[in-house]
């Protein structure tokens, strides 16, 4: 990656990377960029980016270093090894709510796509408490309104 610039990050849902084969995201390797048609925005436009920032529940672990990630629009592979071994990523446990910044990887076999994480938050850890007489939890606040920013996002920028 250039690092002359920095990094463009899109918050995007696992469906827009997975859900339909022939509109897989395609790595521009001189731009060092991936980039993905999208109908939603009229005309010839893609979404472009070098980093993604998903959100999800953390489903199961197949080793103590990855896990599967479900936002309920998909679910896909996230890699905590980082690039250098001085990079730590958080490793979530199973059943957390996170945010996974990284960079978008290609197959590794059993998934078309995978993400190699730069950054695990866990959003389930962050929020404290749940105010009283509240009908709805903090977290579920957040897992409901990403859909909506990534929306946002997406016909903003």
């Amino acid at each position: 990656m250039d690092v002359s610039s920095p990094p463009l990050m899109r918050k995007l849902l696992i469906g827009q990377l997975t859900a339909y084969p022939q509109r897989i995201p395609v790595f521009d390797a001189t731009r060092q960029v991936w980039f993905r048609r999208s109908d939603q925005l009229g005309g010839d436009k893609s979404l472009v980016w070098s980093l993604v920032w998903i959100q999800g529940t953390v489903l199961t672990h197949s080793d103590p270093q990855c896990f599967m990630l479900d936002d309920a629009t998909g679910r896909i592979s996230v890699d905590c090894r980082g690039d250098t071994a001085q990079e730590s990523v958080a490793r979530p446990t199973d059943g957390e709510y996170v945010a996974v910044i990284g960079r978008l990887l290609g197959s590794n076999g059993d998934c078309p796509l995978q993400i190699s994480a730069k950054s695990v938050i866990s959003i389930s850890r962050q929020l404290p408490f749940d105010p009283p007489g509240s009908s709805i939890s903090s977290m579920s606040a957040s897992e409901l309104s990403w859909p909506f920013e990534v929306k946002d996002m997406t016909f903003s920028f």
